[in-house]
């Protein structure tokens, strides 16, 4: 105190209990609202890195189905009539599911012993290849696919190109072929 004030001239803080009441209601919603902002950006961040973590997944995945679509649709498109029939089981390997199964019996009963016949010899090469959509067991893939093809008429090789639909499935960490529609 300095000179001149007198007791009666200080102020002093009354808690009241509504006061308190008020205090501690203030101090309780600031925690909750820090709090509630804490578990929110918790759960964005979390999301956000497993949001991440699956799109490098689905890309990886994208990237190693491509690389497996284009040599096995060179190597199931490329034939020659005399060894056509001889390297099915091994071509077969490639595939999966109900395809395998349509492509075995077209290979066997149709193209398999025209090819043997007329001593058709066909390469294929990939011109061009993209993802369509790519999830971590199954990824659709388009490929632009170019075949070469000569007969025993001789003459000049044949050329066409074809676009094909390639779906690619996972199998044992294998990606085999699923389905090959063309478009």
């Amino acid at each position: 105190m300095s000179t001149g004030e007198s007791v009666l001239d200080t102020e002093v803080d009354v808690v009241t209990p509504e006061l308190e009441v008020r205090r501690t209601t203030k101090v309780r919603a600031v925690l909750i609202t820090w709090l509630v902002l804490l578990a929110v950006g918790t759960a964005v961040v979390t999301w956000l890195g497993v949001s991440d973590h699956a799109m490098v997944e689905r890309e990886d995945a994208g990237t190693a189905a491509l690389a497996r679509a284009k040599t096995s649709v060179t190597s199931l498109l490329s034939y020659d009539g005399a060894t056509i029939l001889d390297e099915l089981d091994d071509e077969s390997r490639m595939l999966t599911g109900r395809f395998r199964k349509q492509y075995v019996a077209l290979v066997k009963n149709v193209v398999g012993p025209a090819a043997r016949e007329q001593r058709i010899v066909t390469k294929a090469t990939i011109a061009d290849a993209s993802v369509v959509h790519a999830d971590t067991d199954e990824v659709k893939t388009l490929l632009f696919v170019n075949l070469v093809t000569t007969g025993a008429k001789g003459g000049a090789p044949k050329v066409t190109g074809s676009r094909l639909v390639v779906v690619m499935k996972r199998v044992d960490s294998t990606w085999l072929i699923s389905s090959l529609e063309p478009v």
